[in-house]
């Protein structure tokens, strides 16, 4: 189990994570394939849904859709909401 002080750190990681994840690939493609499913959705950003999901639930992602969305803008975190439909019920 993680303490408070672990969960912000991995929280901190895996936010920094997405963000580079947008600026490096983006969160949604034109053609699947490679780091992309057959939805065109990033498949490593998805993976970070669950893992925040996992961690802290729907408040989790939303704080980190938050911080997304305050690093990158709306456009970036649309996308996210759109690549992270069905991933918990972050919402819901």
């Amino acid at each position: 189990m993680m303490t408070g002080s672990e969960s912000q750190q991995e929280f901190d990681r895996v936010t920094a994570e997405l963000i580079e994840i947008y600026k490096a690939d983006g969160f949604l493609a034109d053609n699947p394939g490679d780091k992309f499913n057959k939805d065109l959705r990033n498949i490593s950003a998805i993976e970070i849904g669950e893992h925040l999901n996992e961690m802290g639930g729907k408040k989790m992602m939303q704080h980190a859709h938050s911080e997304v969305k305050g690093a990158l803008g709306g456009v970036p975190a649309r996308e996210l909401e759109w690549i992270w439909d069905g991933v918990g019920e972050w919402l819901g």
